[in-house]
């Protein structure tokens, strides 16, 4: 079915719902979702079509076949409008509103990496933590594309003030889809900011090593930030159309909370799945950059895997979510051990695993046991933050912490790693090196730079 006529379908049936919910006197906050098979669409194109200024997120699951466009609130929950001292077990209150949401209602979001600190003011758009319920979503599932409308009923306001508003939002929508026309996205750039820079950089790992070196902590993921201020603004929509070609086995995402800020990146690395109570885990650690040949690429992964500094990196990692899912799980299954990962331009180690979830276990209660794991945190894990709070220049926001997805009967949430924070006319992008016994400044330094120009390459 065409675009248009699907959302026409859409209207009529939303407000058809609305009626009959005011009729039956409903006293109590309701979903109300519709959703109507369309023609094949450019999902990307059609999100940045939207009004500037509009909440907008972007998933694109290429493992998984779920691809998502989303934009407007149907629901929001965030600390940015609520006092978190109010809110005990913010997950835990969603996941009870969740269970009686019909089929098919996500909520899509992130949250810091660290929650005992406030971000710094670039990231407050974002919040602590931030999950939205869109009011319009198109999807692409393995292929099959739909138009969907999520609708939040409130007995507490009156029928014709809803439909006001939502007649307003439908109204605002673009149904139609261009393409990016800007040819370049680096070109004119006003200055480059590295934070730290290298000296700076080599003291703090020195610092780092010298506390491992006295038992203080076995392993920490210290991270940097490139800042690439440009004179024209920044295109979004290329940049995350760029990534999504260039970045195979990822999940490339988007979240734009308001003007002139989205969080973006292609994330190679799963924090947990959830089909039920079947769980899916992920520990990936050490890292090597592809080779230019097949030969050189080979021997750059042997060396991946025999390298003691290495495997050690993985070994705390591997060692965490095994004991993690324990934890949570009847059983696990230890699928994968420290096999590559090959990605369009690095490799790692990575362990896979999967378990059956105890009863009554939530996601609020699997993301509390698994994040941070030793690959973005460290270990002791509290003696790693304490540390990277005392030793990073900045503080992280959304980046390496847990961004996704979760429903009724299902969740995924990946790290957000291989991201960047961007602001109308600045790119910040962020990138962590794992911190061991056997690390040097300048090797690390490398790893960062090879993670950095990973994503550099994804945008020209």
């Amino acid at each position: 079915m065409e675009l248009t006529k699907a959302k026409e379908l859409l209207l009529t049936a939303i407000r058809k719902k609305i009626f009959q919910y005011n009729k039956e006197g409903i006293q109590e906050f309701t979903f109300i979702r519709k959703a109507i098979s369309i023609n094949e669409l450019d999902l990307l194109s059609w999100l940045y079509s939207q009004k500037s200024d509009l909440n907008k997120f972007y998933w694109n699951d290429k493992i998984g076949d779920l691809e998502v466009a989303g934009i407007c609130i149907a629901d929001q929950y965030t600390d940015r409008f609520i006092d978190e001292n109010k809110l005990s077990n913010s997950l835990e209150y969603l996941h009870k509103k969740i269970i009686s949401a019909p089929d098919g209602i996500r909520y899509y979001g992130g949250m810091n990496f660290c929650k005992d600190y406030s971000s710094e003011k670039k990231w407050q758009p974002f919040g602590r933590y931030n999950f939205i319920a869109p009011e319009f979503e198109l999807i692409n599932m393995k292929g099959k594309y739909t138009l969907a409308c999520n609708f939040l009923y409130s007995p507490k306001q009156n029928i014709s003030s809803q439909l006001a508003k939502f007649n307003n939002e439908f109204d605002t929508i673009k149904w139609n889809s261009t393409r990016s026309n800007n040819q370049s996205i680096f070109n004119r750039t006003v200055r480059t900011n590295y934070i730290p820079d290298k000296e700076k950089w080599n003291n703090i790992i020195n610092n780092v090593l010298n506390s491992i070196k006295k038992n203080t902590v076995d392993k920490i993921v210290v991270s940097r930030v490139v800042q690439i201020i440009k004179k024209n603004e920044i295109d979004i929509q290329k940049i995350i159309h760029n990534l999504t070609i260039s970045n195979p086995k990822t999940v490339i995402f988007a979240f734009q909370p308001e003007k002139f800020m989205t969080f973006t990146g292609a994330s190679p690395e799963l924090l947990y799945s959830r089909e039920n109570d079947c769980i899916k885990a992920q520990a990936i650690a050490g890292t090597r950059i592809r080779g230019k040949n097949n030969k050189t690429d080979c021997l750059l992964g042997k060396e991946l895997l025999t390298s003691q500094k290495e495997l050690s990196e993985h070994k705390y990692v591997l060692q965490y979510v095994e004991n993690s899912l324990k934890k949570l799980c009847s059983n696990i299954t230890d699928k994968q051990k420290q096999k590559i990962l090959k990605l369009s331009t690095l490799q790692h180690l990575c362990s896979n695993f999967e378990g059956k979830l105890n009863k009554q276990i939530t996601d609020n209660m699997i993301l509390s046991e698994l994040h941070p794991t030793p690959a973005t945190g460290g270990c002791p894990t509290e003696r790693a933050l304490e540390m990277i709070h005392k030793y990073e220049p900045f503080e992280r926001g959304w980046y390496s912490a847990p961004i996704g997805w979760l429903s009724k009967d299902s969740a995924k949430f990946v790290v957000a790693i291989r991201s960047a924070l961007i602001n109308q006319k600045s790119i910040s992008i962020y990138a962590g090196s794992g911190i061991v016994e056997k690390s040097t400044p300048d090797n690390e330094w490398q790893e960062t730079e090879d993670k950095i120009n990973n994503f550099l390459k994804s945008l020209v």
